[in-house]
């Protein structure tokens, strides 16, 4: 059967995580899963400043340190934008990070996804 099988279950070192041990949820448009080893994902959709103003993102839930890691991605259906964009994030605390991007067109936001990973 194995070693797993003589293991105890719980978050502890050499225990079997069960799915007690995960955590999701989510607050309006972002959304968060934490798993046992304390990695946290978080991911959303909003809307982004031009460069020199930013818009605020606060995440749904602070991690431990602010050294996560943001990706972004272009959100071209919701924006109404037809051209391309770049975008930018600066994280500024645990539990914040600016979110930028390179042009808005026509007074139109421009709407990007992003995951922010960490532990």
């Amino acid at each position: 059967m194995g070693e797993a099988a003589k293991r105890e279950v719980g978050k502890a070192n050499k225990q079997v995580p069960d799915m007690s041990c995960w955590q999701a949820g989510n607050s309006g448009s972002y959304s968060w899963h934490v798993s046992p080893d304390g990695t946290i994902i978080q991911y959303g959709i909003s809307a982004a400043g031009n460069i020199g103003t930013p818009n605020i993102v606060t995440l749904p839930i602070a991690f431990p340190a602010a050294n996560f890691r943001v990706i972004a991605s272009y959100d071209n259906a919701r924006s109404g934008v037809t051209s391309m964009i770049s975008f930018a994030a600066t994280i500024t605390a645990n539990d914040k990070f600016n979110f930028m991007c390179s042009q808005i067109q026509g007074g139109n936001a421009a709407y990007g996804y992003w995951m922010a990973i960490g532990r």
